[in-house]
């Protein structure tokens, strides 16, 4: 599959190409354009003569291309949540999932298209005075393999419905089924350039799209050092950028909590997309008078997960995305082990259809941890829950900050005098209570602390790719 140019599948034009491989076997599923420079800036002309189209389009026209793809986006979902477990390894109800969220972000932004309003005032001093939005030019987006056509969509829409113009660079693990759905939204009127889509490594694509002239705003989703490395490379230029740069979410649970409940929500959410989820609960902090409850509870829902081949109706959990990934996720576990700052209180098994030669790494439950483990300071992105018991909510609250990452964080009680306590106290961009993993479209999204910095999602997401002109009159 070409990466794409002005509206079309184009080659790379060094005529070489990489593999895409399917998770679930180590095999090759599809090859790809290995781009060069050169592409990378075919690209941002691309773009750049697109925005001279594209942002003079009506609001209302671009909200119709929007409707149209999401639309055409929900009759494919079949097919295209197949291609998401190919390359990806989630399972295939999970990819659906994905698929039809891609849809409702795009059906979001078309909804809020006509919304993006200034603002008018008048002195006798000043005269006339107008506040005009206009959008900053080509942006470039660059997204990880962890869930690729949703975080493509909270990106594109955001930068489509403000009239911008987008170069994306989708992850070289997984980057099918954005290229797939930029051929939709093409094909549903976009302005051809407004999205074009390079296949490549981070040295090549990324650096370009830091340096590149015609780009004015970046949006990276991704591995921390990754971020700095391309803040440092854009600071020059003064482009506009956001960064999303992974979490360690806490989720803590107190003793009035429902522990099926929780238990069953720790579960859930920790080893969704078998825990390649930058807002995932990846600390677990538990009362101490219900831990032990707590835990054969875990225990137990933990039994019924089943690693295996995504596209296998009794899988419940895919394999990690990538060897590197696994051998990743195996050494933070090992390293805390062998420190003795933590132990594996349960390690499930593999399902039947868990091929040997495939990236699987069963569910892993951790205690007797110390808050200094590599499982505790680090991301672990993979299916590695560790859990410690603390004894007032002030402890909790220590425990919960003791990172270096602000994305997420959860509280587990049916006390709102707790919630109104623990919220405010939390460092992080998201708390939610009784409830985890949940993104919805209209409300913001992003993290503090060495999390990022900026904010996806919700109508002032479109600011991201705006820039207020002020003009002064008086006749």
């Amino acid at each position: 599959m070409d990466m794409r140019i002005g509206g079309i599948f184009t080659p790379s034009e060094s005529e070489h190409s990489f593999s895409v491989m399917n998770p679930a076997y180590n095999t090759v599923h599809e090859t790809v354009p290995l781009s060069s420079h050169a592409d990378v800036k075919h690209a941002a002309l691309s773009a750049q003569d697109a925005f001279a189209i594209w942002s003079e389009e009506e609001p209302i026209f671009r909200a119709k291309v929007l409707f149209r793809a999401a639309e055409r986006v929900r009759s494919e979902s079949a097919s295209l949540a197949s291609l998401l477990t190919h390359e990806q390894g989630k399972p295939l109800r999970e990819s659906i999932n994905e698929i039809q969220g891609f849809a409702r972000v795009l059906e979001y932004y078309a909804s809020i298209c006509s919304q993006i309003q200034g603002d008018y005032s008048y002195s006798k001093a000043y005269g006339h005075s107008f506040v005009v939005k206009n959008p900053v030019g080509v942006c470039a987006a660059i997204i990880p393999w962890n869930l690729p056509a949703l975080i493509m969509s909270w990106k594109v829409g955001s930068a489509l419905a403000a009239g911008c113009t987008v170069v994306l660079k989708p992850a070289s693990t997984a980057p099918l089924t954005c290229l797939r759905l930029g051929e939709i939204l093409d094909d549903s009127g976009l302005t051809p350039g407004a999205l074009n889509i390079i296949t490549g490594p981070g040295t090549v694509v990324g650096e370009e799209l830091a340096t590149n002239p015609h780009i004015a705003a970046v949006s990276f989703t991704g591995e921390a050092e990754t971020g700095k490395h391309l803040a440092q490379k854009i600071s020059p230029s003064l482009k506009r950028l956001t960064l999303e740069l992974g979490g360690s979410d806490p989720m803590i649970v107190c003793a009035d909590a429902s522990i099926t409940q929780a238990a069953a929500g720790a579960v859930a959410g920790r080893f969704f997309n078998c825990g390649q989820t930058c807002v995932a609960p990846k600390r677990l902090f538990v009362e101490s008078s219900i831990y032990d409850s707590f835990i054969q509870e875990l225990i137990s829902a933990m039994q019924h997960i089943v690693p295996g081949d995504g596209m296998h109706q009794k899988t419940t959990m895919g394999p990690l995305n990538n060897l590197t990934q696994k051998e990743i996720a195996s050494e933070q576990i090992r390293d805390t082990t062998d420190a003795k700052q933590g132990s594996i209180r349960y390690q499930g098994r593999l399902g039947e259809h868990a091929d040997p030669s495939g990236f699987f790494l069963p569910p892993t439950l951790l205690t007797d941890i110390s808050p200094d483990a590599p499982v505790m300071q680090q991301e672990v992105f993979g299916p590695v829950l560790p859990v410690m018991p603390f004894t007032s909510v002030d402890e909790a609250i220590d425990l919960a900050n003791n990172t270096k990452y602000g994305l997420g964080a959860s509280i587990w009680t049916t006390q709102l005098e707790t919630v109104h306590k623990i919220a405010p106290s939390l460092r992080s961009g998201v708390v939610w209570v009784n409830q985890h993993l949940k993104v919805p479209p209209e409300i913001p999204f992003g993290g503090v602390k060495g999390s990022g910095f900026g904010r996806e999602n919700g109508p002032r997401a479109l600011d991201n790719y705006l820039e207020e002109k002020s003009i002064l009159i008086k006749l």
